[in-house]
């Protein structure tokens, strides 16, 4: 008896410190993409430059749409993100904690033994999901109408105090969050009409969303430290000139010389351009390589401008190299005034 106790406080021993070392993640995610059928995986991200960063991709059950992920190393003590790139929840992990995340249509719950980084959260998705009921789904978006309008403007103020009173003791956490939650409520704010929600008249439109239409000039220099950077401007960018201003064209090339911050102007119009979001590339790179500030940005801009025009009929073209069947291999320069093939397959 004593000898099997030994082992199995030795085996408890050794296997105690793996597990002390990583932190885990699970939970339910649904999302569809169609009628009854939820996107088969989502995300793990880390914050980038305006964008998120993906880090690792997360295959769904089938049966229960559910997931397990355990985090270790610099996924710790360190805001990372679950989801979509548009619909990104954010937590904070611990060594040896476990934390439960269910989300469905943009409401979306924390569970289990919470600390302090990610109660707030918990609190503060609770208390948005009336709002964002409207902007995450097809049925909350038809359902929107004036209760859309009553909601947002009855958690305008209470949101800003949530946001103002955050204090966690950890200083750097806290200040991250206020950013992070202050900018996403903006962006739920408007999420409702990239659902193709639209009211019938400009008085129906919530107070606070045409303000920020006329308030709004993207000036603050923390925006790029978001992971939702570009995606806060794109959406704002399309209710403003798409929606409510009923223009016609791109909303992206629209906004882009509204953007404040010289920087950030910079690296939204990189994005644009590499994203493809543009109606001639020539004609987007003569308006907007003006607001290229330092070297690397102009070089990254002639570099998708030049990669851009390789799509174009009679412009530039990228030679290659590829071998045949034998291994010999052919550049498409040796076939100069030919009529050139290529046929394009994968073993799959």
């Amino acid at each position: 008896m004593m000898k099997k106790t030994f082992l199995f406080f030795l085996a408890l021993a050794i296997t105690a410190p793996g597990w002390a070392q990583h932190a885990v993640v699970k939970g339910t995610f649904r999302k569809p993409i169609s009628k009854n059928v939820n996107m088969p995986v989502i995300y793990f991200f880390k914050g980038g430059a305006g964008e998120s960063v993906v880090l690792t991709e997360i295959p769904l059950t089938k049966n229960d749409n559910g997931f397990k992920l355990e985090l270790s190393g610099n996924d710790l003590n360190t805001i990372r993100y679950i989801g979509f790139d548009d619909e990104l929840y954010p937590l904070y992990m611990r060594a040896g904690e476990e934390l439960q995340i269910d989300a469905s249509a943009g409401h979306i719950t924390y569970t289990g033994k919470l600390n302090a980084e990610n109660n707030v959260f918990a609190q503060w998705f609770t208390m948005l999901a009336p709002l964002r009921h409207f902007g995450y789904s097809r049925e909350g978006a038809m359902q929107a109408g004036g209760r859309y309008q009553v909601t947002l403007d009855s958690l305008v103020q209470p949101s800003a105090d949530f946001i103002q009173k955050i204090k966690t003791g950890n200083n750097d956490f806290d200040v991250f969050a206020k950013r992070l939650l202050s900018y996403g409520f903006k962006y739920d704010a408007m999420a409702p009409f990239l659902m193709a929600y639209e009211p019938s008249k400009r008085s129906e439109y919530p107070a606070y969303v045409t303000d920020l239409f006329n308030t709004e000039k993207f000036i603050d220099a923390n925006l790029w430290t978001l992971p939702g950077g570009f995606n806060y401007i794109q959406a704002f960018a399309f209710a403003k000139y798409i929606i409510y201003q009923s223009k016609m064209g791109l909303a992206n090339e629209m906004i882009i010389p509204e953007i404040g911050n010289e920087n950030i102007r910079a690296e939204f119009t990189i994005r644009v351009a590499g994203h493809g979001g543009f109606q001639d590339i020539n004609k987007f790179n003569e308006k907007n390589a003006q607001y290229m500030v330092t070297a690397d940005q102009k070089k990254s801009m002639a570099e998708i401008v030049k990669r851009q025009r390789l799509k174009l009929p009679g412009s530039d073209w990228s030679d290659f190299a590829y071998p045949d069947m034998k291994g010999k291999s052919h550049h498409l320069s040796d076939y100069l005034g030919n009529v050139v093939l290529v046929d394009v397959w994968a073993t799959w």
